[in-house]
């Protein structure tokens, strides 16, 4: 086993300034247009293997809502709204309501409105679980190529709470953007990453090598698609690999994950990173292959000779923060 030194110190050193988040504030968002609301949130962003943004807003604190309405601005000329849908937070975790996007082709805004519904588990209407919705956009062939800048622009424009006894609607019930609860400014950067070791731990090992062997003969014995980003798309859908393997693609490979993904606030404690299955293609062909094991256990014995001066690196595309 050999320590990485002198290519991993570059490189962990470009991590903690492009790939990781960093924080615009330690505290979640306010309701700025919403007086005497304790109600927050927070906002994720990650840049897809099909070449899409998402942006997550979650809530941090609900005191007990029974509507709301949050409105996403967005820049149409370098980006396009694809939809919007609920977080498995609020899918799983008990959220008893009914809400829909609401969206004018070549508008500059997305609004979703979600009204809380009688629950006879608890004999009340009022939720206090976690609420959130992720925003699917569509963004240019040549954005990564070109480190393209985004700005989205959140608010809460409606608001209703038994518990706080609030009930705020905007102004003729449509958003005021000029004064956004926050002003989220992202770019495209590069998530620097050592090929070949395989879990991250700055450490070459035969064990990286028999990763990725079993990442390419699991590909191969169940007639999987052994392209990159199959797999890192498999990664993060996280389902179970096949009828023969009762794993599911994260628990097996969870080790392929890497930082990389942007947050508003506080790092979500949840958040696994971005699946980076690249760090197993030795060869950049787009392909796992049993070569790629090969190619990882002779630049173990490269290193372990002082054959090599520094390690190969790769670069992935991914959403950091733009800070002043």
């Amino acid at each position: 086993m050999y320590k990485l030194k002198r290519a991993l110190a570059g490189v962990v050193a470009v991590c903690i300034v492009a790939a990781t988040a960093v924080p615009l504030s330690a505290e979640a968002i306010e309701l700025k247009n919403v007086p005497g609301s304790d109600f927050e949130y927070e906002l994720k962003a990650e840049l897809t293997e099909n070449n899409q943004i998402e942006v997550t807003f979650y809530s941090t604190y609900n005191p007990g809502i029974l509507d709301i309405s949050v409105a996403v601005q967005f820049d149409p000329e370098k980006c396009s709204f694809v939809k919007a849908a609920p977080t498995e937070d609020m899918i799983y975790g008990g959220a008893y309501g009914i809400g829909m996007p609401t969206y004018a082709d070549g508008a500059e805004i997305v609004k979703y409105s979600w009204s809380a519904m009688w629950d006879s588990a608890t004999d009340t209407t009022e939720y206090s679980g976690a609420i959130g919705w992720m925003f699917t956009f569509d963004i240019s062939d040549t954005a990564i190529a070109d480190k393209e800048k985004y700005t989205f622009s959140t608010s809460v424009y409606a608001y209703k709470s038994e518990t706080e006894d609030i009930n705020f609607i905007a102004p003729g019930g449509e958003p005021d953007m000029s004064n956004p609860d926050i002003d989220w400014d992202l770019q495209i950067g590069d998530l620097e990453y050592i090929k070949g070791d395989t879990d991250g731990d700055g450490y070459l090992a035969v064990s990286d090598a028999s990763n990725a062997l079993d990442l390419w003969n699991v590909c191969k014995s169940q007639g999987l698609d052994n392209h990159v980003s199959a797999i890192n798309m498999n990664l993060k859908e996280n389902g179970q690999i096949s009828e023969d393997i009762p794993d599911t693609w994260q628990k097996r490979f969870g080790y392929l994950f890497r930082s990389g993904i942007a947050y508003s606030g506080e790092k979500d404690e949840s958040d696994i990173g971005v699946a980076c299955s690249e760090v197993v293609d030795m060869d950049s062909n787009g392909l796992i292959e049993q070569k790629d094991a090969e190619d990882i256990l002779q630049l173990y014995a490269d290193w372990g000779a002082s054959l090599l001066e520094e390690m190969p690196t790769g670069m992935k595309a991914a959403l950091v923060e733009i800070t002043a």
